[in-house]
């Protein structure tokens, strides 16, 4: 009897099974600030801020950062206080996928290199997730 290959849940699929929280909506560093006297990140610029699943904070930490830096990924969940369920990590590497190809379309149309470069970066370090 051939076996059937099961497909994964697309977004829509998982929102039933992912918390929704109040997010930063730009979390990446151009919008930390680091106390260096208290130890203590704090952030700017909440324009893009609002409610949606608590990993859309994390995307762009899983396309430019833990691929090549494991150890900031588990410095981060350790201080995120636990683990990211299955759920969650589905949803972590399907919007990060949708921003990689957003920044390579968008660099491809608009001829700018930086864009098509962060896309391809952010597609390759998706590559060791499957």
């Amino acid at each position: 009897m051939p076996q059937t290959c099961r497909r994964p849940p697309l977004l829509p699929e998982l929102a039933d099974s992912l918390p929704i929280v109040f997010c930063h909506g730009d979390y990446s560093p151009r919008n930390w600030l680091w106390d260096e006297e208290n130890a203590r990140c704090g952030l700017i610029d909440f324009e893009a801020s609002g409610h949606d699943v608590a990993v859309k904070d994390l995307v762009w930490l899983r396309g430019a950062v833990w691929p090549t830096r494991r150890d900031l990924q588990e410095a981060f969940l350790a201080g995120y206080g636990r683990a990211l369920t299955e759920a969650e990590e589905l949803a972590l590497l399907l919007l990060t996928a949708r921003l990689a190809v957003s920044y390579l379309t968008m660099g491809i149309a608009n001829d700018n290199p930086v864009l098509v470069e962060r896309g391809r970066r952010g597609l390759a370090g998706l590559v060791n997730s499957f």
